[in-house]
Order: C-alpha cells, then sequence, then structure tokens
C-alpha cells in the first residue's frame, strides 16, 4: 500500500514566512501604513544605514589605522620632494629656507 506524499505545512521555512507576513501586517497597520510603502521605507532605511555602516568600517579599517600610527610615530622627514599637486612656487620658497648643516671644523 503507497502513502501520499503531502509535504508538510509546518516546515520551518513555511513558519519563518508566515512569521514575516505577520509581522509586516502587524507593524503596517500600527503604523497606519500600506505595507508596500513600509517595505520601500524599510529598504531605503537598510541602504542608508549600510552606506553610513560603510564609510565609519573603511575609517575604522585595522590597516588604515595601523599606517596612521606609523605615520604619528614616525619622524619628520626633513625634506621631499614635491608632490605633483603641490604649489611649487611654496615648495621652492621652503626648499630654499632648507639648508643642509654644514660640517664642523
Amino acid at each position: 500500500m503507497s502513502t501520499l506524499f503531502r509535504p508538510s505545512a509546518f516546515s520551518p521555512a513555511a513558519i519563518i514566512r508566515w512569521m514575516l507576513n505577520l509581522a509586516t501586517r502587524t507593524l503596517a497597520y500600527s503604523l497606519n501604513m500600506p505595507e508596500p510603502l513600509l517595505h520601500g521605507t524599510g529598504v531605503f532605511v537598510f541602504a542608508q544605514v549600510q552606506t553610513i555602516e560603510n564609510s565609519v568600517g573603511k575609517s575604522l579599517c585595522p590597516l588604515r589605522l595601523l599606517r596612521q600610527l606609523l605615520a604619528l610615530c614616525r619622524p619628520p622627514a626633513r625634506w621631499s620632494a614635491p608632490s605633483p599637486s603641490c604649489n611649487l612656487s611654496a615648495c621652492a620658497r621652503a626648499a630654499t629656507r632648507w639648508r643642509p648643516k654644514q660640517n664642523q671644523r
């Protein structure tokens, strides 16, 4: 005798989907908003939070923080070549002010 296979209506995935629908409808009802608008607002808020987390994450990146710490601990260079974006006249004035130490005899 064969039994008919009937998928269980109470699978964990079905229960989670049902609870999510219930929570969405309850929240939309309590906020007096239509469900699509509630969903769109949630997506917008998620995108904004994700953007903020990414920007904060870049500034708190461990490698970047380590480079900044090492740059603070490193002694300043006495003179470095001007960068291409540098104002050349200001760099030229700074270069003329700097003179290497003379050998004292």
